[in-house]
């Protein structure tokens, strides 16, 4: 086999490995006082002992101005969060306040509530290598082009912006 067919191979092999939003499916568990898997928006909001969530989600005024005029049809999101995680319960709220005011459709963003030991429970949870919480990754047509790991740099809008403006 010369060098190029083995390169095309192991590229094929590799790429195949690589994480996409599309493998976040599954159904979630709730182990008294916390939910586990992939989860959506809903029980956040209604959950009883999760209060922080309207509080922290009512207090936050993104500025969406940098991002209304910016393309992101083809953007979905994976938020990776512990209901246990002191910064999960003061980002996920902002993140999921910035995507509501920016109209991205539900179906285009996915909340992954993970256990203490950061495990997730659906298949391959573990090729999207999150060592904290929130991680929020961004996909641009199903390719990665950024994350947000614990607290954004700037503000999560602004970072959204850099993800999404470098990957025109």
């Amino acid at each position: 086999m010369t060098k190029s067919v083995k390169f095309i191979s192991l590229f094929f092999l590799f790429a195949g490995c690589a994480p996409s939003f599309d493998m976040l499916k599954g159904e979630y568990v709730y182990n008294d006082p916390y939910f586990f898997g992939v989860i959506d928006q809903d029980v956040l909001k209604n959950h009883q002992d999760y209060k922080w969530f309207d509080r922290r989600f009512n207090q936050y005024e993104p500025n969406i101005e940098m991002l209304s005029k910016t393309d992101l049809k083809d953007i979905n999101i994976a938020i990776f969060m512990g209901t246990w995680c002191h910064d999960s319960k003061r980002e996920v709220p902002r993140a999921i306040k910035l995507f509501n005011l920016l109209a991205i459709n539900n179906e285009r963003i996915r909340i992954v509530a993970l256990n203490k030991k950061k495990k997730g429970y659906f298949k391959n949870y573990k090729s999207f290598n999150i060592e904290r919480t929130p991680t929020i990754i961004f996909f641009k047509k199903g390719k990665e082009i950024g994350r947000i790991i614990e607290r954004p740099l700037d503000s999560i809008e602004e970072d959204f912006f850099q993800f999404v403006d470098k990957n025109k």
